[in-house]
């Protein structure tokens, strides 16, 4: 059963309808006239909007608002699917290539005095450091430098340390 729809007062954090027409799709998780919606979709995407701007708390949002609890019920059905994950990239992806970029990041640096067979004593997991080794070594370049780092030359030459502590002297 819905509401009679009750007298708004527009918000600064209030969605614009440009705003609105890139977040609906990723926002509609069913129909928009299912039966079990008494919530105007964008009522409660705007009733969330303003309480992270605002700050305030679940309790104290307006009455102009949804009810917090269909609100907050909401936006944890938006978490569960990814909705606003599945919004940043496509965001992220489109800025990039309206800058003249590629669509995905091409760079990232990653070091590590550890090496590769060695990942999965520091997870605690040989599972999880595979896991993780495969997603960054993918389409990656890897450099190996073998030899006392710079900082190591620099304790060296200040006698900080002994060259016999050293692994590559």
């Amino acid at each position: 059963m819905k509401r009679p729809p009750r007298k708004y007062q527009a918000y600064p954090s209030d969605v614009s309808d440009e705003e609105w027409s890139f977040v609906a799709p990723y926002l509609v998780l069913n129909r928009l006239d299912g039966e079990n919606r008494r919530h105007d979709l964008r009522a409660v995407f705007n009733a969330l909007r303003w309480l992270v701007r605002s700050g305030a708390s679940w309790r104290m949002m307006p009455h102009e608002f949804p009810p917090w609890p269909a609100v907050y019920q909401q936006m944890r059905r938006w978490l569960d699917a990814g909705c606003f994950e599945a919004m940043v990239n496509d965001l992220r992806v489109l800025l990039r290539e309206h800058a003249g970029r590629s669509a995905q990041p091409s760079a990232m640096i990653l070091t590590s005095n550890q090496s590769f067979g060695a990942w999965g004593e520091v997870f605690g997991d040989r599972v999880i450091a595979t896991a993780i080794l495969d997603r960054l070594l993918h389409h990656a370049v890897t450099l190996n430098i073998r030899g006392n780092s710079y900082r190591l030359k620099e304790k060296l030459k200040a006698g900080l340390v002994r060259a016999e502590e050293t692994n590559d002297s």
